[in-house]
């Protein structure tokens, strides 16, 4: 089931990618940045509550409340991505930079938060990732 949720998860950050892009070219989103969003959101609440009340089950405050901060990060790098996208930097470096600050962030926040270990692997996959972004930067 986990996996068929993180494709889902995915999938539904790819589109609120791509609306961002299709708004700023449409040059709606300066003016309608805001309402994206809320819409964007909004549905993504509906849709958890909806799977929520579909197992009979409610969630544990914890687990309420760490969704509650997820949603806020990722209500936060959108709303920046929408402004930075509509008020013309280029998309080639936009994109590219928010996916190489997740790594970093996310790399970050397992080392100095959880005590995590980077091994070897890690390693390289940092290193492929910021290489990724590095290239994809290039105009």
């Amino acid at each position: 089931m986990w996996f068929r949720l993180m494709l889902a998860a995915m999938t539904a950050n790819g589109f609120a990618l791509l609306g961002a892009k299709v708004l700023a070219e449409a040059g709606l989103g300066v003016r309608y940045s805001s309402h994206y969003l809320a819409a964007w959101y909004g549905c993504g609440f509906l849709l958890a509550l909806a799977m929520s009340a579909r197992r009979v089950s409610r969630p544990y405050l914890r687990e309420a409340v760490i969704g509650a901060a997820m949603a806020l990060m990722s209500l936060l790098g959108q709303a920046c991505l929408v402004g930075a996208v509509s008020n013309g930097a280029p998309g080639y470096v936009v994109y590219p930079v928010i996916a190489g600050a997740t790594i970093f962030l996310v790399a970050l926040a397992g080392r100095l938060i959880f005590r995590e270990r980077v091994g070897p692997y890690g390693i390289a996959g940092i290193a492929c990732g910021i290489a990724a972004v590095v290239m994809l930067s290039l105009p």
